[in-house]
């Protein structure tokens, strides 16, 4: 019989059915892999506590056996094994729960030096390999990808447009100096490690020009991954052909695949039929339609809003 296979979803209610000890505890290894987004699914549930818990596990007859590490392995259930003292150089907090660093992980496995942990291992490097990487996605027409210091300029000139920004004049640009304040914070939220910021420059595949920009703002984390508010805006010149679609069907694709999204939202107002019908063929769900709800060229107009969820885990 093969063993259990263990999703996002299946370790978060494990988590939960744990109560406070799995707040106390640390969680490490595959599971910690699965909610880091590294792998998709693990066997098992571990958890690394300290000597105080562990001594209430003794007292409660939690049975156990040594660890090949250090301290001892206290056995909760068939699927969840709590770890006591091993090595963990750093946490992260994930909504209520902690979990151990990628970097602490990856130490853990190579001085286990089990053929499934180096296999883990590779995973790890690949994993951060590609978050360290610049953003670059293709379509058949179009290539979408992080912006570069010398896009400056075709940032200013895109989000100055006053056509491609009628509907985003929240976020429009209207001096040079305002540009160059808002680029050089692009540049930067994309060098950090907690990046938040996943607008692309979209260009032509052939030519390299620049059409537009499409992508997402993470707007919260949590053990089920991102929640993202995604959006696009494109030079007139470019409307009606497609484009839209096509790159933000890439985009998905990346979000769910690739960078831990579990959730995009998205709206428009109502009349901005292009930009519905973007989201409509992007396979995304209307979620909410709201009258007298943005205000826009002196009046309140209805806005409907869309969502779409990361279903490769279910």
């Amino acid at each position: 019989m093969n063993p259990p296979s263990l999703s996002r979803p299946d370790i978060l209610r494990i988590l939960h059915q744990l109560g406070p000890l799995a707040r106390e505890c640390c969680l490490t290894s595959g599971a910690a892999l699965v909610l880091y987004g590294v792998k998709k699914r693990t066997r098992d549930v571990d958890l690394i506590c300290g000597s105080g818990t562990a001594q209430r596990l003794l007292a409660e007859g939690c049975p156990f056996h040594e660890s090949p590490l250090e301290g001892r392995i206290f056995t909760i259930s068939d699927l969840v094994e709590v770890l006591e003292g091993w090595p963990m150089e750093d946490t992260i907090t994930l909504g209520e729960y902690r979990l151990s660093s990628l970097e602490s992980i990856r130490k853990q496995k190579v001085a286990l030096g089990r053929e499934k942990d180096f296999a883990d291992i590779q995973l790890i490097d690949s994993f951060l390999e590609r978050r360290a990487a610049p953003i670059r996605l293709e379509t058949p027409r179009l290539v979408l990808r992080d912006y570069i210091p010398r896009d400056d300029e075709d940032y200013f000139l895109l989000k100055s447009h006053p056509k491609t920004m009628y509907y985003l004049q929240d976020i429009m640009l209207h001096s040079r100096e305002e540009g160059r304040k808002d680029f050089a914070n692009v540049l930067a939220d994309a060098a950090r490690p907690d990046r938040r910021f996943y607008f692309l420059r979209a260009q032509l595949k052939e030519s390299g020009q620049q059409i537009g920009s499409v992508g997402y703002t993470v707007t919260e984390v949590n053990p089920m991954g991102k929640h993202v508010g995604a959006g696009y805006f494109y030079l007139p010149e470019f409307w009606g052909q497609g484009f839209g679609t096509e790159a933000m069907e890439r985009v998905l694709r990346f979000a769910f695949e690739e960078n831990g999204v579990y959730r995009v939202s998205t709206g428009c107002l109502a009349e901005n039929r292009g930009s519905e019908r973007i989201m409509q063929k992007c396979g995304m769900t209307l979620e909410a339609s709201r009258p007298s709800w943005t205000w826009h060229e002196g009046q309140l107009k209805e806005r409907h809003e869309y969502y779409s969820l990361n279903t490769w885990e279910s």
